[in-house]
């Protein structure tokens, strides 16, 4: 399925996801968060999976749904970077007396997306 979309879409994408396989592995890694507690509905997993495939079946892809496509994917991969370095619920709003530190997470962002992505390890950048 990666390679038809790789196929149909490859001039198109942007050289952050040009890969069918950094595509694959982002799907997979989303499919798998359910292992570390999280929805992947959350990560627009359903919307990524249809978009993904209609650009296949599609005779010319739509520069409108290959951006959208990598719009998804870059905001499901920051998304689920922050929920398994930070958590996903803010402690104070279920406990206001919560006294555990969370992670501060004072990233560059689009040097860590970009620098993930060039190197292809998305779900062991997930996990670090």
């Amino acid at each position: 399925m990666i390679t038809l979309l790789n196929e149909k879409a490859g001039d198109l994408l942007s050289p952050r996801w040009a890969h069918g396989d950094k595509i694959a592995r982002m799907i997979t890694a989303i499919q798998n968060v359910q292992a570390d507690g999280l929805n992947p509905d959350d990560y627009h997993l359903p919307d990524i999976e249809k978009l993904t495939e209609r650009i296949i079946l599609s005779d010319e892809p739509a520069a409108e749904d290959i951006g959208r496509l990598e719009l998804m994917l870059s905001d499901a991969f920051l998304l689920l970077s922050s929920h398994l370095a930070a958590g996903k619920t803010d402690p104070a709003i279920i406990d206001p007396e919560w006294k555990a530190l969370r992670r501060n997470l004072r990233q560059n962002w689009q040097s860590f997306i970009d620098s993930t992505l060039n190197t292809n390890n998305i779900a062991e950048t997930l996990q670090t």
